[in-house]
């Protein structure tokens, strides 16, 4: 997620190690994390880790419950979970997500290093064309419910306009536009060639360039 990988880069930055350039990938755990928790910007299942740190061992169990593998092993379990307003928590992901990057933003200006932002393809809203198994996972996937899926479809159109007035923001959700192969082996961990064009892509969109211009100036 993108406040947590902020936070990891002001650590690495407390610890004397600035980056040339640094690249966000982002998208699916910024939505799922907002709907499993209700804390748009905090981890997923923040309550559980918060019971599993405060409470004794016994506690151990209701977090595994809560968690993506306890609710596939417990099917009954995701229709415990509360309905959301999704365009509302779009909305504050979004926000979240631009604050994020304006913080980033001015660190790099602070320490000379460039910026990347990316907005990662989703199985939920790729317009590719889909296998019966990428298919079959986007109707029975046990990590995410059809509210969830729903947050997708409110979440994925706000950061495509957030994408278009920020110029250090670039949405490649459509990365797999065309392709016919099998991409996903989850809702966004995808396979070698997935990941090879969404490499293309981001270097097409930019960071080529950036990379390029930081190893000419280290001469």
């Amino acid at each position: 997620m993108s406040t947590q990988g902020l936070v990891e880069l002001t650590v690495q930055l407390e610890h004397g190690n600035v980056p040339d350039v640094v690249v966000f990938y982002d998208g699916y755990n910024e939505t799922t994390a907002a709907y499993s928790s209700g804390r748009v910007g905090g981890p997923e299942n923040y309550e559980g880790l918060l019971e599993y740190k405060t409470n004794s061992l016994k506690s151990i169990a209701r977090w595994v419950a809560r968690t993506d593998l306890g609710r596939m092993l417990n099917p009954s379990a995701r229709a415990a979970r509360p309905p959301i307003d999704a365009p509302a928590v779009a909305e504050s992901v979004v926000k979240t997500y631009g604050s994020v990057y304006r913080l980033v933003l001015a660190l790099g200006r602070e320490y000379g290093f460039a910026v990347h932002f990316y907005w990662q393809p989703q199985l939920y809203r790729d317009p590719k064309v889909l296998t019966p198994e990428e298919e079959e996972l986007v109707a029975n996937h046990p990590w995410l419910p059809e509210p969830g899926k729903e947050l997708f479809g409110e979440t994925y159109p706000q950061a495509r306009l957030l994408a278009q007035q920020q110029d250090g923001i670039t949405d490649i959700s459509h990365a797999f536009t065309g392709m016919t192969d099998r991409i996903y082996l989850g809702p966004c961990h995808i396979t070698g060639a997935g990941n090879r064009r969404v490499a293309e892509v981001m270097l097409k969109s930019g960071l080529l360039v950036t990379v390029s211009q930081r190893s000419a100036d280290a001469e």
